[in-house]
C-alpha cells in the first residue's frame, strides 16, 4: 500500500511472493490489507503497471484491486495476475467489470490460472490480452467471439484453453468483422478435432453458434472459417496455430492462407503436416504473390520430398521472406542443421535480388556481380568461382 502511494513508482512487480495472508505486525491491524490497498489505488496518480505473478494472492485482495481499478483508479494501464494461486472465477468476474468501466486499462494478463468462467461482456479499451493456459472452452470462446468485432484488441493470446472445433470456428468467424487485431496465438487447442470441446451450453452462446453453423465455411472447420474471414480482414499479420491438429488433409486450405495479403507470419509447428500438405503450401508460395516474412513449421512429419518443395517455394517466392524455421522434423533431412542452412541460403539469395535478375532478360553482368557480392556479404563467405568467371556468373 505504501509503494502504491508513492508518486514516483510507475511500475510495480511483485513476483514469486505470497500475499494471501494478513501480516502479523501490529501497525497493520488498524485497517485491513484490502482496505489499505484500495485506498492507495484510489489516491494513486503515477502507477501505470501492476504485476502480481508466479505467487499466491488472496481472492479478496485480488478482487479489491479489481474493484479499485473499476471505480476509482484512472491511471493504471496494465494489470497482470498471471500464474497466481488464488485468482479464481470470482476474481476474473471482478476484473471483467473493471475492464468494462475503466477506459484507461489497455493491457490484461490472466494466464495460467485455471479460470473456467470469465464472463466478459465487453473488452473495453484493451489492446492486448493474455488468457492462455486456462479453461475458456467452447463456451468461453463463443462469448469472446461476439465481442471481437467491436473490440480494440491488437494482440490476443488464447493458447491452451481447451477450445474445440466449435469455439475455434467462432473465433475465426468473428475476425471477418474485426479491423484491429494484428496478432493471435491460438496454439495448443484441438481446433480441428470435430469431437473435441464442449460446445455451447447456454442460450446466449447457442444463438451465437446458430449465426454461423450453416455457413459453407463452417463445413470446412476452423481453417476453412479462418480462410473465409481473412478475405475480409485486412489487419491480421500473425497467427500461431501450433498443435491444433493440422495434417495433410488441410493442405489446400494452407495454400489459401499462404496467399492472404495481410499475413506476415504464420505458425504451423508441432502438427501432423506431411509431404503432401507441405507441397500444397509451398506451391502456393512459388505460384502466387505472398506477404509472408516468417514461417514457423518445426516438428511436423515432412521428409526430403517436402523439404525440396519448400526450398523451391522459398526460392520462387518474393524477397519479403526473412525466415523459415524448419528444425526437428519426424523424418530427418540429412541433418536438421543442414536443412535449415539450405533454407537460410535460399532466403538470402532472394533478398539479394537473384530471383529478379534470373527473370530479367535485360539484366547486365554488373547487376549480377553486385547482387552476388551482396549475397556474399550477407552470408559472410565468398563465391570466388562465381565472381571471377563472368560466364558462370551469368548462367547462375
Amino acid at each position: 500500500a505504501a509503494l502504491l502511494r508513492c508518486e514516483t513508482v510507475s511500475k510495480l512487480a511483485i513476483e514469486g511472493c505470497d500475499v494471501s495472508s494478513d501480516p502479523d505486525d501490529d501497525m497493520f491491524h488498524q485497517v485491513s490489507p484490502e482496505q489499505a490497498v484500495f485506498e492507495a489505488l484510489k489516491d494513486n496518480v503515477g502507477l501505470c503497471l501492476l504485476r502480481f505473478r508466479a505467487g499466491r494472492i488472496s481472492s479478496s485482495l485480488a478482487e479489491t484491486i479489481a474493484r479499485a481499478i473499476e471505480v476509482e483508479n484512472r491511471v493504471l494501464q496494465y494489470l497482470d495476475f498471471g500464474n497466481m494461486a488464488g485468482v479464481d472465477d470470482a476474481v476474473a468476474g471482478a476484473v471483467t467489470k473493471a475492464v468494462l468501466r475503466n477506459h484507461v486499462l489497455s493491457g490484461l494478463e490472466l494466464n495460467i490460472n485455471s479460470i473456467q468462467n470469465f464472463g466478459f461482456t465487453s473488452l473495453g479499451n484493451l489492446n492486448c490480452m493474455d488468457l492462455s493456459d486456462n479453461y475458456l472452452g467452447d463456451e468461453g470462446a463463443l462469448q469472446l467471439a461476439q465481442l471481437i468485432p467491436a473490440c480494440r484488441l491488437e494482440r490476443m493470446n488464447l493458447a491452451d484453453n481447451c477450445i474445440g472445433h466449435i469455439g475455434g470456428c467462432a473465433i475465426a468467424w468473428s475476425l471477418q468483422h474485426n479491423n484491429t487485431l494484428s496478432k493471435i496465438n491460438i496454439c495448443d487447442n484441438p481446433l480441428l478435432d470435430l469431437d473435441a470441446g464442449d460446445g455451447p451450453t447456454s442460450d446466449v452462446t447457442r444463438r451465437i453458434f446458430n449465426s454461423f453453423k450453416d455457413t459453407p465455411a463452417y463445413q470446412q472447420g476452423f481453417l476453412g472459417m479462418l480462410c473465409a474471414s481473412l478475405r475480409r480482414n485486412k489487419t491480421l499479420s500473425f497467427i500461431n496455430m501450433a498443435s491444433t491438429g493440422i495434417d495433410d488433409s488441410h493442405g489446400p486450405l494452407l495454400a489459401i492462407l499462404a496467399r492472404v495479403s495481410s499475413l506476415a507470419g504464420i505458425g504451423i509447428l508441432r502438427n501432423s503436416i506431411g509431404d503432401q500438405g507441405c507441397i500444397y503450401f509451398c506451391q502456393a508460395l512459388a505460384k502466387y504473390p505472398t506477404s509472408l516474412r516468417v514461417i514457423l513449421m518445426e516438428m511436423n512429419h515432412i521428409s526430403a520430398r517436402g523439404f525440396y518443395a519448400m526450398w523451391k517455394g522459398v526460392l520462387a517466392s518474393n524477397d519479403t521472406l526473412l525466415s523459415v524455421q524448419w528444425g526437428s522434423q519426424t523424418y530427418d533431412i540429412q541433418g536438421v542443421e543442414r536443412g535449415q542452412r539450405d533454407l537460410d541460403i535460399a532466403i538470402r539469395m532472394n533478398r539479394a535480388g537473384l530471383l529478379r535478375l534470373r527473370n530479367d532478360k535485360n539484366a547486365t553482368q554488373q547487376q549480377w556481380i553486385e547482387a552476388l557480392i551482396g549475397l556474399r556479404d550477407d552470408l559472410d563467405c565468398s563465391f570466388p568461382f562465381l565472381l571471377e568467371n563472368p560466364l558462370i556468373c551469368r548462367r547462375f
